[in-house]
């Protein structure tokens, strides 16, 4: 009776303590797109209505091309910054073959200090992951 009774406790802490550390308290997903529907590259200051500085955590971004029927170039680059001079921190950037998307999904969850801006190509569509906190 006691293994019994200790294994129940056990079994209950060890799930107290995974929800815990593994995403119990975890917020809404939520996403953010920047589309692009011109021929050149365009920098876009997410709103900080829309993503919460010192709130929110990003999760990952994508990009794909904006089939349109018109050419694309398929690249994207995602700052911490809040301005578009990009001088904040590079939280990452990629580039799409022709036909495919491409994306980035961080290992761990990047805190949000200032907000998000997006560096895109022409006629792309950028999704960006976050986290509701």
């Amino acid at each position: 009776m006691k293994k019994v009774l200790l294994g129940l406790v056990m079994s209950l802490i060890c799930s107290f303590v995974y929800a815990n550390e593994f995403g119990g308290d975890s917020g809404v997903f939520m996403t953010y797109q920047t589309i692009n529907t011109t021929s050149t590259s365009q920098v876009t200051c997410v709103p900080t209505t829309s993503i919460y500085p010192k709130r929110d955590k990003i999760l990952g971004f994508d990009i794909v091309e904006n089939f349109n029927g018109t050419h694309s170039e398929r690249w994207v680059a995602v700052y911490d910054d809040t301005t578009k001079e990009l001088s904040g921190e590079n939280l990452g950037e990629g580039e799409a073959l022709e036909g495919s998307w491409w994306g980035k999904t961080f290992p761990y969850p990047r805190d949000v200090e200032n907000g998000i801006t997006v560096m895109q190509g022409a006629n792309t569509i950028v999704t960006i992951y976050f986290e509701r906190g």
